[in-house]
């Protein structure tokens, strides 16, 4: 019964360090994932940029280009 005794006693210890550990798992998973959110969000950004930037540019050459005489 002692060896029973024994044995659970190493079996809880290594349940209480197997949750530990599950925890700091779970602490880092959810530290990455609201980074790529982070990061998901600065890339729309981005893309929202590159879509306004493209009719900017085309206004600006086409300024550009009357204000030089190229279409004189």
């Amino acid at each position: 019964m002692a060896d029973t005794d024994r044995q659970l006693a190493e079996v809880r210890l290594q349940l209480q360090e197997v949750k530990e550990q599950l925890c700091e798992i779970h602490k880092e998973t959810k530290d990455i994932i609201e980074l790529f959110k982070a990061l998901e969000g600065g890339f729309k950004v981005i893309k929202w940029m590159g879509k306004l930037a493209t009719p900017i540019v085309a206004i600006a050459a086409a300024w550009t280009a009357i204000k030089s005489g190229f279409w004189r």
